[in-house]
């Protein structure tokens, strides 16, 4: 619905930003990056707001113009949030995936040790890296394929969209007795 709308990406897919109704309709929330970047320029500051082993809230990077949460973020937004697209939203939506699956997160550098800026570009750099280069982990789930999907380094090996994304999951809940998905108005 975003997209039809004239968003371009969200830019912060995390399980923070999707609410579920009553009525189990989802809805996806806190556009604040996908309009900031359309008028501002990003900060080259690291700014992380870590509770115990949650990253909360969105952060810049040290490097280029990154820009979200590091933990749900594709390999192109670390260097240029600006360039994003769909497809980045659907790298963001493979981490939630693989958390629902796996109860844990695909990629986690260890957490900062303080609130110091080296501790925060650390952290930065080692998430950067992970989403960048490390295989996603096994998980005995029958969602690892789609998220794996999901979670391809290159943006054009990615669902080109979540139509596409949705025509793959709908079979699978189907056989496994869900209910049907109802198309949002």
């Amino acid at each position: 619905y975003a997209y039809s709308k004239g968003v371009r990406c969200h830019r912060d897919i995390k399980p923070a930003n999707i609410l579920i109704g009553q009525d189990h309709a989802v809805k996806i929330t806190d556009f604040g990056l996908a309009g900031a970047l359309g008028t501002s320029k990003i900060l080259a500051e690291v700014e992380l707001n870590v509770h115990g082993s949650i990253v909360g809230l969105s952060c810049f990077g040290a490097e280029g113009g990154g820009a979200g949460t590091p933990t749900h973020m594709p390999p192109e937004q670390f260097l240029d949030a600006g360039a994003c697209d769909h497809r980045s939203d659907v790298y963001s939506f493979g981490v939630v995936l693989y958390q629902m699956a796996a109860g844990r997160l695909p990629f986690l550098a260890p957490l900062p040790s303080d609130g110091s800026h080296e501790e925060a570009a650390r952290f930065w750099k080692g998430m950067r890296k992970l989403h960048c280069e490390a295989p996603v982990p096994f998980a005995d789930s029958p969602l690892l394929e789609t998220a794996k999907h999901c979670l391809e380094k290159d943006p054009g090996r990615r669902p080109r969209n979540f139509k596409e994304l949705r025509a793959g999951l709908e079979p699978m809940l189907s056989s496994l007795g869900g209910a049907a998905v109802i198309e949002p108005e």
